[in-house]
């Protein structure tokens, strides 16, 4: 049992590798000034700089704002309706001098 609880910790640690090491790689090279990114050619944040320039992008982060707004909005009055109901469903089912537990 203790060999296949450590092969699960390594498959577990190579399975995580396999997919945050890419990530990690796709930010450090976000940092290249080269537009290539097959070599490190120098620290810049140009290519930051320039997203918030490219007029498409700003949109695309409006709309989803928006979108993300509305969803919590949403769930918020579901959640507050919820409320209301189970409190007067609670009162309204325990009756006059009956009492809950």
């Amino acid at each position: 049992m203790k060999l296949v609880n450590s092969l699960l910790g390594v498959w577990t640690v190579v399975v995580l590798i396999f997919f945050y090491l890419p990530i990690a790689i796709l930010i450090g090279f976000s940092f290249n000034t080269s537009r290539l990114n097959i070599v490190w050619a120098g620290f810049t944040l140009d290519w930051y700089a320039a997203i918030w320039r490219d007029a498409v992008l700003v949109g695309a982060l409006n709309n989803s704002l928006i979108v993300r707004d509305s969803f919590r909005q949403g769930v918020e009055d579901l959640c507050h309706d919820h409320q209301l109901s189970s409190t007067s469903a609670r009162r309204g089912s325990a009756g006059a001098g009956s009492s809950t537990v």
